[in-house]
């Protein structure tokens, strides 16, 4: 995860609204960004399910996270001279980006707050399982579903005249998208961790 977040010091800082290749390196909302804060958050999630970090104290998971997102603060105040908070955004820098997302996955994971909910909500537990059965293919659909999303948008003049915010329907047609790529490609999923395949991930684990 160190050697991810410090890929990130080598992405070009830059304002957003580049053309072609510069486009996609330059700026913390470049392509090139999201892929390195995805990047960092999925490995955090392998060192969960490995168990990496619960051989972390609480004490230090706290201090871990407190020292990315201070390093990520002070990068800011080098670049600019000064840190003001009332303007300060996670997309100032993808250094930034990527230690603040990092540091809020890491407590996430450590200290899953909602997991008690999840225990008494069966549909909620549910929910997660599959989502989790599906975590790789959801990652690499939904960004890809965006343009399909956006280009939809455009043909149907922004949706208007709907009787709901364009931006639910949006939503609403990229979570469509991705369940549809869920169900045409996650049973690879499946197989590379030797469940069953399913539909959405309902499979169990082989008898062995």
């Amino acid at each position: 995860m160190a050697g991810v977040a410090a890929l990130s010091w080598y992405v070009p800082e830059g304002e957003a609204g580049g053309t072609g290749l510069a486009a996609m390196l330059s700026g913390s909302e470049a392509p090139l960004s999201a892929f390195v804060v995805y990047l960092a958050c999925w490995l955090a999630g392998f060192a969960y399910h490995d168990g990496l970090l619960d051989r972390l104290s609480g004490r230090a998971t706290a201090v871990l996270a407190l020292a990315m997102a201070v390093a990520g603060l002070a990068w800011i105040g080098y670049l600019h001279g000064e840190l003001d908070f009332a303007e300060l955004s996670i997309y100032d820098s993808p250094l930034l980006n990527t230690l603040l997302s990092l540091a809020f996955a890491v407590v996430l994971l450590k200290f899953r707050p909602g997991a008690a909910l999840l225990d008494r909500a069966s549909w909620l537990r549910t929910f997660s399982d599959r989502l989790s059965a599906r975590a790789v293919t959801v990652y690499l659909w939904h960004y890809p579903a965006l343009p399909f999303v956006w280009a939809l948008q455009e043909r149907t003049n922004s949706f208007a005249g709907w009787p709901v915010p364009g931006t639910l329907v949006l939503l609403a047609l990229e979570f469509a998208a991705v369940l549809v790529a869920a169900c045409a490609f996650g049973w690879a999923e499946d197989l590379a961790a030797r469940r069953k395949p399913s539909l959405l991930g309902g499979g169990g684990r082989p008898a062995r």
